[in-house]
């Protein structure tokens, strides 16, 4: 056996939307409404004009994982774009978001940047 001095944490608030989840030092969460299934109604999709075969397998793989953890996963709205620089996807959700979107997913197929 070893012994390792330790510090015990302070309670911490987690803000999720319109709710707020105290986090005990014993990690006991679990429970709580915001860990509960959600709903995705309004979902924006960014991705390469390039990539789109890979952007219809993800989009495939959220279906089928929505199902699985039952939370329910509107089509998103997908949003092709020309060029994988961050101003292009920038200005995609500045163009497509509005309050009522609850996801946003880009799809970045550089490795680093390369611009």
């Amino acid at each position: 056996l070893m012994t390792v001095d330790s510090v015990l944490l302070p309670t911490e608030t987690i803000d999720c939307g319109d709710q707020s989840l105290r986090v005990s030092a014993k990690g006991e969460w679990r429970h709580s409404s915001i860990l509960q299934p959600s709903e995705v109604r309004y979902c924006l999709f960014i991705f390469p004009e390039k990539a789109k075969r890979d952007a219809d397998r993800i989009l495939d793989q959220f279906r089928r994982f929505s199902l699985e953890l039952n939370v329910k996963f509107a089509p998103p709205k997908q949003v092709p774009i020309h060029d994988e620089y961050p101003e292009h996807f920038e200005k995609a959700i500045e163009d497509n978001i509005h309050e009522h979107t609850n996801m946003v997913i880009c799809l970045l197929t550089k490795k680093g940047p390369s611009y």
